[in-house]
């Protein structure tokens, strides 16, 4: 985690930036909104900004969390909206320097990670297989190691905005296609079909409370 460009300035507003983790390719400016892409030990303005939809999340970001016995930091966010409405996901920094997500959609909430190229050979055969057919890809069987999932959901999303640290660049109006997979033992995937080849991130749902959070944003009426 450790990175010679711990802090810096915003070269929009000239406030001070932060960034806790060393392989962050963009960060957005807590001041202006401005999304700065990592160049060259600086930071560039890439000329547009992040506006987030006021969704009366919980979560926020330098809130901690558990995930099986691991202790987790919230540094970024990325806020989607699809045809029935918001949600986001949450990139997490854990105590051991892994990073994962943390996806937030209608009250629920699922931990993810990255998953190896190893691992995907049933998703890039059977996706890919019906991509090329232009068929639905709802309900289809695919394999994500040893593991059989089914496609529950698949559509279009857009980026509305960011916060924190993230690592890649997404801009405002960033558009792409994805499809979300589940197992009866709560066990969750997600594929991002807008990289070729797609990119997966698996898991499994978690409840509110197994999570733990501090420091999270509370509301009138809660306990």
């Amino acid at each position: 985690m450790s990175d010679t460009m711990s802090d810096t300035t915003c070269p929009s507003c000239g406030a001070p930036v932060e960034l806790k983790l060393g392989a962050s390719v963009c960060v957005i400016c807590p001041y202006c909104d401005t999304p700065l892409v990592r160049k060259d030990r600086k930071l560039e303005d890439i000329g547009q900004k992040s506006n987030l939809v006021d969704d009366a999340t919980p979560i926020c970001l330098g809130a901690r969390g558990t995930f099986e016995g691991r202790g987790f930091e919230v540094v970024g966010r990325l806020q989607l909206e699809h045809s029935v409405g918001y949600w986001n996901e949450w990139y997490l920094l854990f105590d051991d320097d892994e990073t994962g997500w943390l996806g937030e959609a209608a009250g629920e909430y699922f931990i993810t990670f990255p998953v190896g190229e190893d691992a995907l050979a049933d998703v890039h055969k059977r996706v890919g297989r019906v991509l090329e057919r232009d068929e639905m890809l709802e309900g289809l069987h695919v394999k994500i190691g040893k593991r059989r999932f089914t496609v529950t959901d698949a559509r279009s999303s857009r980026c509305t905005g960011g916060q924190g640290e993230l690592p890649f660049v997404v801009g405002k109006g960033y558009e792409f296609e994805y499809a979300d997979l589940r197992r009866p033992d709560g066990a969750f995937a997600t594929i991002d079909l807008s990289e070729d080849p797609p990119l997966v991130f698996a898991g499994r749902a978690v409840t509110w409370d197994e999570l733990d959070m501090k420091g999270h944003r509370t509301f009138d009426g809660w306990d």
